[in-house]
């Protein structure tokens, strides 16, 4: 059954840790993912609340079939909902793009040693904000092998896998430094792929990564990437994107169940 925890005077508070989400599925899942795992954020700055049609976001989801050894969130549960939880200042922020000055601002104010970020799809975050601060995001690819966009696809289709790395991020789309990566097996045929799946292996690693830095005093080893590896992938092709889903389907893609 998927469980998201109970309200939390018993979770590890991660100091110097702020959670900067867009109202989007994908913010939902990581929230779930790090109470399921007694972990929660000093602060939580929630922006973009109530943009039911921007990118990344998700109406209410069913309920998945459990994936295989990766926490399965419930995807319908609202964000403010799940984020209350932690039991730590949630601030709702009246920007709509991660661009908006009020973050800024907010994020001078409490000086932050990590924002775990999960912002809207397609919103590149300003050159400024990655210089002053370490944001965390969670790039659906292995990298350097797959930077770029659906990489998740191109990757089932290519090795019948699909990877996660935790990156800090920079200027350059996905060639900031990384953090951690990690493969993990194809979805079962049941389990969608955009929502479900992506966003339940992302969570994974990004409780993996908090771990290590509760474990390690917020000191995270990094490993920088070579420009000159790995390659950029743009917006899979809708008929190559039902290819890879339909291989799913079949079966011809095989998962760890």
């Amino acid at each position: 059954m998927t469980f998201f925890g109970t309200i939390g005077e018993g979770l590890m508070t991660l100091q110097g840790v702020v959670f900067l989400a867009a109202d989007t599925a994908r913010s939902s899942a990581y929230a779930q993912a790090m109470v399921n795992s007694g972990l929660k954020p000093q602060a939580t700055l929630l922006f973009g609340m109530g943009s039911k049609a921007r990118l990344g976001q998700a109406e209410q989801l069913a309920r998945s079939p459990e994936i295989k050894g990766v926490f399965t969130p419930a995807l319908g549960v609202p964000l403010r909902e799940v984020c209350e939880k932690f039991g730590t200042t949630v601030q709702d922020l009246s920007a709509q793009s991660i661009s908006d000055q009020s973050i800024r601002d907010r994020l001078t104010e409490l000086q932050p040693k990590l924002v775990i970020y999960s912002g809207f799809g397609g919103e590149l975050v300003p050159g400024d904000l990655c210089k002053n601060w370490k944001f965390l995001h969670l790039h659906s690819g292995y990298l350097p092998e797959y930077r770029g966009s659906t990489t998740c696809y191109y990757s089932l289709l290519a090795e019948n896998r699909c990877g996660v790395s935790a990156i800090y991020l920079s200027p350059d789309i996905d060639t900031g430094d990384i953090v951690a990566k990690e493969h993990y097996a194809p979805p079962t045929r049941e389990i969608d792929i955009d929502y479900i799946y992506d966003s339940a292996i992302r969570a994974d690693l990004l409780v993996k990564v908090l771990k290590n830095y509760a474990a390690s005093d917020g000191n995270l080893k990094t490993v920088e990437q070579d420009d000159t590896e790995g390659q950029t992938f743009y917006v899979i092709h809708p008929v190559l994107k039902n290819i890879a889903i339909e291989h799913v389907k079949s079966g011809e893609v095989k998962s760890a169940t």
